[in-house]
């Protein structure tokens, strides 16, 4: 009897740790990836993505946003494909609840705001006015999940 108990738990302790996903937490033990920050992760990724798109759109056909009254220059386009590439790896960091995930999304967001900043327009000001809207909100909801990283 207390055999088959006995693997019966190792069976489920098995099973639960191949579906949850893992990472180091100050105490040592193994816990799983809070859905918080699964869901900004996401998010993040799928913004991402959309940029690398549209800045690629952008260098392949200028004129396309000309259409809209938009022109952007070259290197505010290749600057802005760079600052996606960094964000990929600082959210990659973030996803493995590495503290410095957060301190790579506050540099990022400064500079990211300080690039926006360059290209003065009415477009920019309300894009600039959102953006720090939405990255003081996404810094709180990371800062509440700070003590659970490595």
């Amino acid at each position: 009897m207390k055999k088959s108990t006995s693997l019966k738990k190792r069976t489920s302790a098995l099973r639960k740790s191949k579906s949850a996903v893992k990472h180091g937490s100050k105490s040592g033990r193994p816990g799983t990836r809070p859905v918080l920050i699964t869901v900004l992760c996401v998010l993040a990724w799928v913004g991402i993505s959309m940029n690398v798109v549209m800045n690629g759109v952008l260098l392949a056909f200028p004129s396309f946003f000309r259409w809209f009254g938009l022109s952007f220059p070259v290197w505010y386009t290749l600057s802005s494909l760079l600052f996606s590439i960094i964000n990929v790896f600082v959210w990659i960091a973030i996803w493995n609840m590495r503290k410095k995930g957060i301190i790579g999304y506050v540099v990022m967001s400064i500079l990211g705001m300080a690039l926006s900043s360059s290209q003065f327009s009415g477009f920019t000001i309300v894009g600039i006015i959102y953006g720090f809207i939405i990255n003081i909100i996404v810094l709180i909801l990371l800062l509440m999940k700070y003590k659970e990283m490595r």
